[in-house]
């Protein structure tokens, strides 16, 4: 009960700065500030490297953001991974080195005489 009527006492407040501000009789000091525990007034961002948590994300920057993710995503999921099994189609250039599998003398000798592979 006791966050419902600080919840009230917030939304009143908010309504009353409203209400001066239609009226033309307000001080924009008189309107607090929007943090994470009090309405208020916020400034709206595009920013897309922000962690302001007193500014709000506009359309644009949360577009970019997404955009930027599915375009990491897509990058990410043309690259051979590293780790584990993976099955290789079609031509791949390596610019790094690529270590073979060790193998023993006795393998080798196999893969020579019968032209095995491993």
């Amino acid at each position: 009960m006791k966050a419902f009527l600080h919840h009230l006492q917030n939304e009143a407040k908010l309504i009353i700065s409203l209400t001066y501000c239609v009226d033309g009789e307000f001080a924009l000091n008189e309107i607090a500030r929007a943090t994470l525990q009090q309405y208020g007034i916020v400034q709206l961002s595009s920013a897309t490297n922000s962690d302001s948590e007193t500014e709000a994300a506009t359309s644009k920057a949360v577009k970019t953001a997404y955009d930027k993710a599915v375009e990491a995503k897509t990058t990410a999921d043309g690259k051979v991974g590293l780790n584990g099994n993976e099955s290789i189609n079609g031509e791949k250039t390596f610019e790094n080195r690529i270590v073979a599998k060790e193998i023993s003398v006795f393998q080798t000798a196999r893969i020579m005489l019968h032209a095995e592979t491993i």
